[in-house]
């Protein structure tokens, strides 16, 4: 059986798939209707990446979308 890795957070599951990760699922779960992205991870390596996105330009891109996203939300 391969091993998966799985997320609830979007701009992580883009970051997988930008590194190059295959996605095998991607739905909503019927617990409040979060979101389920669900990778291969046959390498062992999908944390790593998950983690790694906290420190990349990404994750600041993805920080500065949800600031403006508030702003327009609450003007």
């Amino acid at each position: 059986m391969n091993k998966t890795f799985i997320t609830h957070d979007l701009s992580i599951a883009a970051y997988l798939l930008m590194k190059g990760k295959t996605i095998i699922r991607a739905d909503k779960s019927g617990h409040g209707n979060r979101y389920v992205f669900e990778f291969d991870d046959s390498n062992d390596d999908c944390q790593k990446c998950s983690l790694d996105f906290l420190s990349s330009e990404c994750s600041t891109y993805d920080g500065y979308m949800r600031t403006l996203r508030g702003m327009l939300r609450n003007s």
